[in-house]
């Protein structure tokens, strides 16, 4: 079954026990009170399903956006059903929008291009470069002397642009 028939069905099932339990008390009600509250159920459900989908790295945010449209559209209908007072859906309908922009501020932190000049993987990639530069030099016939001269004359001019290349990165 698609997740928009399974969609639809909840809500023509929170429909059909909404009018169910207004149409006759008693026994009718009752049933309908443990529809609403199994549809209640199902709500929290998949919203945790959504929450794990936010957290895993994996899932396309356009795929956990879409899902969360797709509640929001769920809680409407389930309002003018019935189901949900209209400060209740309001509340769940304000609650996964903002999932939708807390889903959004990850995603732009996630891409940001952030350079840790100190950091691990920053240092590791500088000390491979420096390996290829002394590979391609020996392998050109560069001999030991004129390579340390070189590979001293490079980190003083290293240390020296140091600064003023992380002022150029960080205007960036």
């Amino acid at each position: 079954m698609s997740v928009t028939t399974d969609r639809e069905a909840m809500v023509k099932a929170a429909v059909e026990g909404q009018r169910a339990a207004l149409a006759s008390g008693g026994q009718d009600g009752l049933l309908a009170a443990e529809k609403n509250k199994r549809q209640r159920e199902e709500l929290a459900r998949r919203i945790a399903i959504i929450a794990d989908q936010i957290r895993d790295v994996d899932t396309d945010p356009s795929d956990i956006s879409r899902s969360i449209n797709a509640e929001i559209g769920v809680i409407t209908a389930a309002t003018v059903a019935g189901v949900y007072d209209n400060k209740e859906g309001a509340s769940l309908v304000k609650s996964l929008r903002e999932m939708g922009r807390q889903l959004s501020d990850t995603e732009v932190l996630s891409k940001k291009d952030i350079l840790n000049w100190d950091g691990p993987k920053f240092r590791h990639a500088i000390e491979r470069f420096v390996e290829l530069f002394q590979k391609a030099m020996r392998e050109s016939g560069v001999g030991e002397d004129q390579k340390r001269m070189i590979m001293k004359h490079f980190s003083d001019i290293l240390a020296q642009q140091e600064p003023i290349v992380r002022k150029e990165v960080q205007r960036m």
